[in-house]
């Protein structure tokens, strides 16, 4: 993206030093689609430029034309201070669904030269609601075609003095679910998949060690994708869940649940429960080592869900509400939101989740013994198998 630079006249500079000495400035900036505007440069902090510029935004871009204009504090210390580039504001921004909303903005802060100094970026959830994992959000509007929100970065670091511009990088400016924006359950996600559960609220524990840095960018999970019909380039799969060695000893460091853990310790845990089982020794003919192996969208985080993940895809389905306590029943097979094309079958899937060392926990997903039944199976029977990833 290019931006346009205009010096302004001496006595522009001047008057701009002048209120600089006295006053904190706000500084807007419109992105408009296809058009230009002028840029100067105007003072700030210990009164080095500032420039606040105005590139092309692509075409892809949900709106046409909406203000960011750069924040800045003081951060107070004994004999000292310094003033700090410490967020933006976006008003005017379309959240609705025609326009921004379920997409995420992506913005950069550069000295004269180099790279950037921070990247941050806000997003838009379905709602129209602002958030962002950068800092907190505040002054925020309802949604409709015209936004406002204030992003507070959560530890500002950049020196105002030192950021000489703004941008929205063109490579960055829009993001869909499948490219790292916000997504929606139905969405086509990162991995190829379809995207079955949404927590944006509180997020889940996830990743190889189920912690709350777990997921591919190091924090919380707050999405649950699902590989989509014929990943095993046909039909589901039947697979058992462990070879004859270990098909009587429990998987090590995965728990033993009595009942099926219908709760949200359950739900980011099946990478854990799937990578403990294909340690111990089990391959890819097996139900665990076979949903490890995908590599959908080039993903190496597929695991084969636990009994909380598959209830969830379950109640995703078969079009009924989520609720992770609620055993899935009623709705259809393949009716849920983006779910016409599943292909899942009437029958048990397989789960991660141990009952006891010689059996897991299997959902059955049409109407056999009941929508949604949840029962223990033995680890050297088949069931249908369909990798998740968390992110």
């Amino acid at each position: 993206m290019s931006i346009l630079t205009f010096k302004p006249e001496p006595r522009f500079r001047k008057h701009q030093n002048k209120i600089a000495s006295f006053t904190l400035l706000a500084v807007a900036l419109a992105f408009i689609l296809f058009k230009t505007t002028l840029a100067a440069n105007i003072t700030i902090g210990n009164g080095q430029p500032v420039e606040y510029g105005q590139g092309v935004v692509q075409s892809t871009a949900c709106d046409t034309s909406f203000l960011v204009t750069p924040l800045e504090s003081f951060s107070n210390a004994s004999g000292a201070g310094a003033f700090l580039f410490s967020g933006v504001t976006i008003s005017g921004l379309d959240t609705t669904t025609q326009g921004c909303a379920g997409r995420t903005l992506k913005m950069a802060a550069y000295g004269q030269t180099g790279s950037a100094l921070t990247t941050f970026s806000v997003a838009i959830n379905s709602s129209g609601t602002f958030g962002s994992s950068d800092g907190s959000i505040s002054n925020q509007t309802a949604q409709s075609s015209s936004s406002n929100a204030t992003l507070t970065l959560t530890a500002p670091s950049v020196s105002a003095s030192n950021v000489y511009k703004v941008s929205m990088e063109t490579s960055m400016t829009i993001l869909t679910c499948a490219t790292g924006g916000t997504c929606v359950v139905g969405d086509t996600g990162p991995g190829g998949g379809i995207i079955y559960y949404v927590d944006n609220s509180n997020g889940f524990n996830c990743g190889a060690t189920d912690s709350n840095t777990g997921s591919p960018t190091g924090g919380l999970c707050h999405y649950l994708e699902v590989a989509p019909n014929g990943w095993n380039t046909g039909p589901d799969p039947t697979l058992i869940f462990a070879l004859p060695s270990y098909q009587s000893t429990a998987v090590p460091g995965v728990a033993l649940d009595s009942t099926a853990n219908n709760s949200s310790t359950g739900i980011g845990l099946g990478y854990l429960n799937s990578a403990a089982a294909v340690t111990q020794g089990n391959d890819t003919t097996t139900a665990p080592g076979a949903t490890r192996a995908y590599r959908g969208g080039g993903k190496s985080d597929w695991y084969l869900p636990t009994s909380a993940e598959l209830n969830l895809l379950c109640q995703w389905d078969r079009g009924v509400t989520q609720n992770v306590t609620t055993v899935c029943t009623g709705g259809a097979l393949n009716s849920g939101t983006g779910a016409s094309s599943a292909g899942f079958v009437g029958d048990y899937y397989a789960s991660s989740s141990q009952r006891i060392a010689s059996q897991t926990w299997e959902q059955q997903f049409g109407t056999a013994n009941g929508v949604g039944n949840q029962g223990s199976g033995m680890k050297y029977a088949a069931y249908y198998v369909r990798p998740i990833r968390a992110f």
